[in-house]
């Protein structure tokens, strides 16, 4: 197999994610089978200086503040963000930037011809994430990084990201709150022990202040491990993205970086973290931006805790204000829990559905959604079939501030909209 264009490597991905699957997208079986197609490349995921962030909430901010910082102080630094956002690209950036699509296929090519070759030797086919995972320790080791900055997917013990043996893995943990407890548990110490299994035996982990519990949970985790374990303390940073929890993760790669300077003996240039501080911006994390002379701020919340955080950092930025929303909540997510948090705040809410390309269904139905704002005596909202047009209306009706949120896929289809290109895009990262 050779793909002869960038789109046909598109597709190839595409075709993956339609193949049915076994089992859960979170299993030993397919961290197995990753780990054993990667051998047939030496195992490139082993030769590379990784820093492997997991948690619930702030991990893609935690690794592209850490990759910034790194890359401010001369690194060449490879970053993976889980999911991506509105480039695949985003899966394998170098020092912050997109590849070239013919770089991305001409490594492509490498990694499938061997996968047809070997397909026989796995435990069933790489699943789509598993081959991204693949794709991105493979152009890591090939552009020769200096360190490799990886955000899990799921979770973390069973997650594809988790596949490197090195002692000197660094593990960051952010936030833990409850999401995805259909793969990983309902209890904050059943999810926590998820995230806390990235930490390798006699390894080095730093973890954000948090709930007792889960502190306790991942510290007998390192403990089992001999790993030592670092409980990182929020700092009083000036950090350009808006909210509180923004100077927990700018806390916590702040600290990453004073680890690994001490571990490979560079000095911190305190006015190159000053300034990544002062100027990082993302899409998709409380993006505010100016349409039709309104206020419209958006931002991919789509759990119960992150939601938390970016309502208490709206209202903080605009206190006394109700909003205009632009809502869709993408299914297994608690859209009871995230639409309770917004009601308070809520002028109106306009409700979408949301597919894939291939027509299949993303989100909760909007009836759905409408029905439990009725329970809740809430009847200002509007249901649209249609994005432009939902969006139209609410640009084109009220003076209020817009918010578009609930949802990365829906997040992303808006900047599409607004034909923002990522690739243009000083900031050019997801949030989750």
């Amino acid at each position: 197999m050779r793909f002869t264009s960038y789109q046909q490597g598109l597709n190839f991905f595409d075709s993956l994610k339609k193949r049915k699957r076994r089992g859960s997208v979170y299993s030993r079986v397919g961290q197995e089978r990753l780990s054993i197609f990667l051998s047939f490349f030496d195992s490139p995921q082993n030769e590379l200086k990784v820093i492997h962030v997991a948690g619930t909430s702030g991990k893609s901010s935690t690794c592209y503040l850490l990759s910034r910082l790194l890359s401010a102080h001369g690194f060449k630094v490879g970053l993976h963000l889980s999911p991506h956002f509105l480039d695949i690209r985003e899966r394998f950036q170098i020092n912050n930037q997109l590849l070239p699509e013919k770089k991305v296929l001409d490594y492509l090519n490498e990694l499938v011809s061997l996968l047809g070759n070997q397909q026989k030797k796995l435990i069933g086919q790489l699943s789509w994430f598993e081959t991204l995972v693949a794709l991105a320790f493979y152009i890591f080791s090939r552009e020769k990084v200096d360190f490799a900055v990886v955000e899990v997917g799921v979770g973390g013990w069973f997650d594809a990201t988790n596949v490197v043996d090195r002692q000197d893995k660094l593990s960051l943990i952010t936030k833990i709150g409850f999401d995805h407890t259909h793969l990983l548990g309902k209890t904050l110490e059943k999810i926590a022990f998820h995230k806390a299994m990235i930490i390798n035996q006699k390894s080095q982990a730093l973890v954000i202040s948090q709930e007792r519990e889960v502190l306790e949970t991942i510290k007998k985790v390192a403990r089992q491990r001999q790993a030592k374990l670092i409980v990182v303390f929020p700092l009083p940073i000036t950090v350009s993205l808006v909210g509180e929890h923004q100077k927990e993760n700018a806390t916590l790669a702040l600290e990453a970086l004073r680890f690994l300077s001490k571990r490979e003996k560079f000095s911190i240039d305190s006015q190159r973290v000053s300034q990544v501080f002062q100027t990082v911006s993302f899409l998709g994390r409380f993006d505010v931006r100016k349409i039709n002379g309104r206020t419209l701020v958006i931002d991919g919340a789509h759990s119960q805790p992150k939601m938390a955080a970016f309502i208490k950092a709206l209202t903080s930025k605009f206190p006394q204000t109700q909003f205009d929303f632009l809502i869709s909540i993408k299914k297994k997510k608690d859209y009871q829990g995230i639409l309770e948090m917004i009601l308070p705040w809520a002028n109106r809410i306009v409700l979408i559905d949301l597919f894939s390309s291939g027509g299949k269904r993303l989100s909760y139905p909007k009836e759905q959604l409408s029905s439990f704002l009725e329970q809740k005596n809430f009847f200002n909202y509007r249901l649209f079939s249609s994005l432009e047009s939902a969006f139209d209306f609410l640009r084109e009706n009220g003076e209020n501030i817009l918010v578009v949120t609930g949802s990365l896929h829906l997040v992303a289809k808006i900047y599409q909209l607004l034909k923002i290109d990522l690739s243009n895009a000083s900031s050019g990262v997801p949030v989750s």
